[in-house]
């Protein structure tokens, strides 16, 4: 499956990964504070928003709420990734934070404090765990 966000209609929709076609377009609707990062952990659907400051989970399978403020008081989220019970958010302000994939609170909320930067582009756009 694929998932992908549609920022300005609000919702996440689910896909065939082989054929493109749509299994369930409105798999998570009604999103009201624009769904960019999205990442998934066992049956965990982390969506989160960059204008929001929150990132709320999802039944993976059935796109049900689950916890609406799993985490909140971010600013800006930038990029999510997730590897076991790990939770790795980068924020807008150079920094990622590593939270517990099960219950939100957080691990090392600055784990990495001084990303680098180059000019016009002062934020960490992606993360990615390997």
């Amino acid at each position: 499956m694929l998932f992908v966000a549609n920022f300005y209609g609000g919702t996440v929709g689910e896909y065939n990964a082989t054929t493109g076609a749509a299994v369930k377009a409105n798999f998570i609707p009604g999103l009201t504070y624009y769904p960019q990062k999205l990442a998934v952990s066992g049956n965990n659907f982390f969506v989160a928003s960059d204008t929001g400051g929150w990132i709320g989970v999802y039944n993976a399978t059935t796109g049900a709420l689950v916890r609406p403020n799993f985490t909140t008081g971010l600013n800006s989220v930038a990029a999510l990734a997730a590897s076991g019970n790990n939770l790795f958010v980068a924020n807008n302000t150079n920094t990622v934070g590593e939270y517990d994939a099960t219950t939100g609170f957080a691990i090392k909320a600055n784990l990495i404090t001084t990303l680098p930067t180059s000019p016009g582009f002062p934020y960490p756009w992606t993360c990615g765990v390997g």
